[in-house]
């Protein structure tokens, strides 16, 4: 967390405030004195993610190694996603289970036919990455959990911005309604500046780490975006944002796989913007560079990205984390669904979603990058894939590295291990008012405040 409400201390301006970045813009951390202030995006939209139209659909998720979309429907019963992001559109291929709005910092429950949920468009297109429905007519693929239900929790505006309060609303929301709305995984297709002090938030004070391993004890499964860099700059060690830095999350890089096929032959469809072909590691991704982040770092697809779009349509958004992420979030939703991850901790599920992906990369599906083609102190882990492996009698996966011996990281820092269920941090949720911004207390309400206009798209 940045300094200045890490150490609790309110910011002199919002030019002291931090800035998350959603896929290239910002959402803005906001102490409550400076919330009324409107937030100043920090940093600006990533012109090196933009994807022009290609001629060809593509992010080949129905396709191995990820091996989405088998058209097996999705049980009643079956475990849902929670989407934090800027809402979900009630599209007609996507599983809208439950809305919630954030946005005040208090909780609340929005009618899921509202069509002003999503007023950016960034929620929906990560939800049909997650869970879209196949729709042969308009020749679009499932996602990669298809049909799975979805919450959505708003906790960004249209601007993709939101405060420390959105965020917190959320986790304290899942603490009380995850387990009734059957939610195993969480979706964050975010970055923002911050670090992880390997003691759940309890050694920096922050209280969004501190809710995450709650959640994490609990069973929740939480996949963060890797971080993308901006057009002229360098891609950096993910050790830098939060919340892919924790270790308690599933950290994803963006990797370009064009045919689902190895040998890395297929290249970028029409226009899109993948000048370095495919199976491979984006250019614009973030990496490990650590092996604490190296052990729970994994690679989605995340390149030309033909999804579901607010409006009831279809049609590309950006390249990038966001979009692998949720790739991967799918691929988890997926083991939880009858597969090896059923009755397993998140710890556990982790692990198994971690080897999957691995057993898949020994069997062909590599990309340059992960860690049997490795780039010199980056580190993209391997393709996610939901594949199942072997198990073993005691819950975990088949004992296997994800890191090859010869990896050397850039800066190897010291592994530390999740937090466990019965730390102090893990079972104090929400945490005192001393160490974080006063958060309203989450409320139900099934009036949702009066839609604003649609913005001009």
């Amino acid at each position: 967390m940045p300094s200045a409400i890490r150490r609790g201390r309110r910011p002199r301006s919002l030019a002291a405030v931090a800035a998350l970045m959603f896929l290239g813009a910002s959402l803005t951390f906001l102490t409550p004195a400076a919330a009324a202030v409107p937030a100043v995006p920090a940093v600006e939209a990533a012109a090196a993610a933009a994807t022009p139209t290609p001629a060809v659909r593509s992010v080949q998720a129905d396709l191995a190694p990820v091996s989405a979309g088998s058209g097996k429907a999705w049980p009643s019963t079956g475990p849902a996603v929670a989407v934090l992001d800027t809402g979900v559109y009630p599209h007609p291929d996507l599983n809208l289970a439950k809305s919630i709005d954030c946005l005040s910092g208090v909780a609340k429950e929005l009618p899921v036919t509202d069509l002003y949920t999503d007023l950016n468009g960034h929620g929906t297109g990560v939800s049909g990455v997650i869970a879209g429905k196949p729709n042969t007519a308009k020749g679009v693929t499932a996602g990669v959990a298809p049909g799975a239900p979805i919450v959505s929790i708003r906790i960004l505006n249209a601007k993709e911005q939101g405060t420390v309060q959105t965020f917190l609303c959320a986790l304290n929301w899942l603490n009380t309604y995850a387990a009734a709305n059957r939610i195993k995984v969480v979706n964050m297709s975010l970055a923002a500046p911050g670090s992880d002090d390997g003691n759940c938030g309890r050694t920096n004070n922050d209280p969004i780490h501190q809710g995450i391993c709650t959640l994490y004890s609990k069973g929740l499964v939480f996949t963060g975006s890797g971080g993308n860099a901006k057009s002229g700059q360098s891609p950096q060690p993910l050790s830098t944002l939060i919340p892919a830095a924790y270790n308690e999350v599933l950290a994803v890089t963006n990797a370009a796989d064009f045919d689902g096929r190895p040998g890395g032959t297929a290249q970028a469809p029409g226009t899109c913007t993948a000048p370095d072909g495919g199976d491979r590691a984006y250019y614009t991704s973030y990496y490990a560079a650590t092996a604490a982040d190296a052990e729970h770092t994994i690679a989605g697809p995340g390149v030309c990205p033909y999804t579901t779009r607010k409006g009831g349509t279809y049609g590309y958004i950006q390249s990038g984390t966001s979009i692998a992420a949720a790739a991967v979030s799918g691929v988890v939703l997926n083991c939880f669904n009858g597969g090896s991850c059923v009755g397993k901790t998140a710890a556990q599920a982790m692990k198994i979603v971690l080897n999957q992906a691995a057993v898949a990369g020994t069997k062909g599906h590599a990309i340059t990058g992960d860690p049997l083609h490795p780039v010199a102190g980056k580190y993209y882990g391997f393709m996610a894939s939901t594949v199942p492996v072997a198990m073993s009698t005691a819950g975990a996966s088949t004992p296997r590295s994800t890191r090859p011996a010869s990896w050397t990281p850039a800066a190897v820092g010291a592994a530390t291990a999740p937090c466990p269920p019965t730390a102090p941090s893990c079972s104090r949720w929400p945490v005192a008012a001393a160490s974080r911004p006063p958060v309203p207390a989450p409320s139900w309400s099934t009036s949702p405040p009066s839609p604003p206009d649609p913005p001009a798209r």
